[in-house]
């Protein structure tokens, strides 16, 4: 995109992108890793013996009406947090890159004179 875009002095543009393959295994493994064990804590300790006799009384048990708020609990609601504040930043970027795209090009001369 670019690289279609002449400006009216010369200016030295120049893009390198290259994927570091040590950072994007790096990067796989660490995802990997939080994934595993952020899935599998919770599962592991939902399959605990407090709910067997939860599940063989019926509806006898008292179940807590407001929760504790405990470190499963808080890394929860930050992780919900933090999604959403990621949906709207991508929501304002793709805005922002419609209304950058929908734009006619202006030279700067125009602009200024």
């Amino acid at each position: 995109m670019s690289s279609q875009v002449h400006y009216p002095y010369p200016m030295p543009v120049a893009f390198d992108i290259r994927v570091d393959l040590g950072a994007l295994l790096f990067t796989i493994g660490l995802s990997l890793i939080t994934g595993i064990v952020f899935g599998l804590v919770p599962a592991w300790q939902a399959t605990g013996a407090g709910i067997t006799p939860a599940l063989k009384e019926g509806g006898a048990v008292r179940i807590r009406r407001f929760r504790r708020l405990t470190p499963r609990n808080i890394l929860v609601l930050c992780q919900v947090a933090g999604s959403l504040a990621l949906l709207l930043m991508t929501g304002y970027l793709a805005s922002a890159a419609r209304r950058i795209w929908d734009c006619k090009p202006v030279s700067i001369r125009a602009i200024c004179t």
